[in-house]
């Protein structure tokens, strides 16, 4: 059985009005987004990278809990890249949570469910972990691209 101990959410504090996004939104789509779904002002995380953001969110869910028992750091995303070749994104993060003898990697390719998906894997994981084991689930991502901005009747980012 698997049991969530903290949700611990990062969401950037700067709103922008998405009318003034670059996005080639429709008089349509502003009214369905704006006037429907109720999504005036969506965050923008301008300044701060994908590591910055996980980084917050793991200090946040790890506050209190003792580091020496995550066996493995899970960094769900949907897009496919969401950092440049090279960086190594979850190693970082997982430097920067202290978190030395944790197993770490990064999973993709579900799209929407791809965090459900993984604490499915982290409770299948943990099936062979000593007691008191537990995972670090970080799900997130920074629009990397223009495409991934705007997906026509359905997504603004």
């Amino acid at each position: 059985m698997l049991r969530l101990r903290k949700v611990a959410p990062f969401v950037p504090s700067c709103r922008v009005p998405i009318a003034d996004l670059p996005i080639g939104l429709s008089t349509q789509e502003l009214r369905l987004f704006t006037r429907f779904l109720g999504l005036d002002r969506i965050a923008s995380a301008d300044g701060l990278t994908v590591l910055d953001m996980l980084l917050a969110a793991g200090e946040d869910a790890l506050a209190g809990a003792d580091r020496a028992n995550v066996r493995y750091l899970i960094h769900a995303h949907t897009t496919q890249h969401v950092a440049p070749a090279g960086l190594r994104l979850v190693d970082a993060l997982r430097e920067k949570l202290g978190l030395t003898s944790t197993r770490s990697f990064s999973m993709s390719q579900q799209s929407c469910v791809t965090a459900l998906y993984a604490l499915k894997v982290a409770r299948s994981l943990l099936g062979s972990e000593p007691a008191g084991s537990t995972a670090l689930v970080v799900v997130g991502e920074k629009v990397l691209s223009a495409p991934f901005q705007h997906i026509p009747e359905t997504t603004v980012q």
